[in-house]
């Protein structure tokens, strides 16, 4: 969750951002322009805004090698 904060004149109040997907852990392949979830914009309780969360471009499965360089990046 990230906060946001909209500030209007002298009084701030923060938001969060919710990222809802439509699978349980979204997973290649993906197809270009899918909608995998949806962003909310709450503040406080109250829902204040929604977007679709849709991909950019086609993902492919990754091969062995693909993971592991993968896997090596985040590691280091």
């Amino acid at each position: 969750m990230m906060s946001i904060c909209r500030c209007r004149a002298v009084k701030c109040r923060t938001s969060k951002r919710n990222t809802l997907f439509n699978r349980s852990d979204p997973e290649a392949p993906l197809k270009a322009n899918e909608v995998i979830g949806e962003i909310q914009v709450m503040d406080k309780d109250q829902q204040i805004a929604h977007y679709p969360l849709v991909a950019l471009s086609a993902v492919e499965p990754a091969g062995v090698i693909t993971r592991i360089a993968d896997y090596l990046k985040q590691k280091f």
